[in-house]
């Protein structure tokens, strides 16, 4: 992940810290691009309780599950941009915002907006 997310581990029980790192697991696999991954995917892949899950993923990482899933998948799409510009490779922003699990455009620019500080076109400069 190009962007760091930021967490924080300490008073961590050794369940949790085991439960940190298969969701770290999974999130390099990319289940976040799955447009319908929610919490209770995430918990029965843990074989964890889903409060414990969402508990755990803000003690954590200081933000919900789904605010989470929107960081990777925002940071997911600015790898795929950088990677296009940088190979000149012709892309819509319409098939990456897709590939990174988004199906609502509004809902990507607000998450790019709030993680990023300014819209997409401004970004990239395009």
């Amino acid at each position: 992940m190009k962007e760091l997310i930021k967490h924080n581990l300490e008073g961590l029980t050794e369940k949790e810290l085991s439960y940190y790192e298969e969701i770290n697991d999974l999130f390099n696999q990319e289940v976040f691009k799955n447009p319908k991954f929610k919490l209770l995917q995430l918990s029965a892949m843990l074989d964890y309780r889903a409060l414990n899950t969402s508990k755990l993923i803000k003690r954590i990482y200081g933000m919900s599950f789904m605010t989470l899933v929107n960081l990777y998948r925002i940071n997911y799409f600015d790898n795929q941009i950088r990677f296009y510009i940088s190979k000149g490779i012709k892309f819509t922003m319409s098939e990456i915002i897709k590939e990174a699990g988004f199906n609502n455009r509004t809902y990507f620019y607000y998450y790019f907006k709030e993680f990023k500080g300014m819209p997409p076109k401004d970004y990239y400069n395009l």
